[in-house]
């Protein structure tokens, strides 16, 4: 194991006093930013997160543009493809300065 999490495993157990929650506070973190984990999204549920309709996702799949993860039989999506899928789309077409969708036109705000 790597030196820094038995270190990190020790100084939780002394201070929480039970092995157990030390173990899970020491690979919280490493599980957390595993991106297996965040594997699992079905059709319907990456349709869901994108705002679209399961055979929108099927058309883009088919594309080859968003590409899914298979566990055995099924297929799954990664929360990470569809967030850079979501980034990568192109912006929509200028509304007529007239129409009540404009507030969607608006620059974002820059923060620095």
């Amino acid at each position: 194991m790597d030196e820094k999490l038995l270190k990190q495993f020790d100084l939780f157990r002394e201070r929480t006093g039970d092995s157990v929650s030390a173990a899970i506070l020491t690979l919280a973190p490493t599980l957390a930013c595993d991106r297996g984990k965040r594997t699992g999204l079905t059709y319907q549920d990456a349709a869901e997160f994108l705002g679209v309709s399961v055979t929108s996702v099927k058309k883009i799949v088919s594309e080859g543009i968003l590409k899914p993860v298979r566990v055995g039989r099924s297929i799954r999506f990664n929360v990470e493809d569809l967030e850079d899928f979501q980034r990568r789309r192109l912006p929509t077409k200028a509304v007529h300065p007239s129409s009540h969708l404009r507030h969607f036109q608006r620059p974002k705000c820059q923060t620095t």
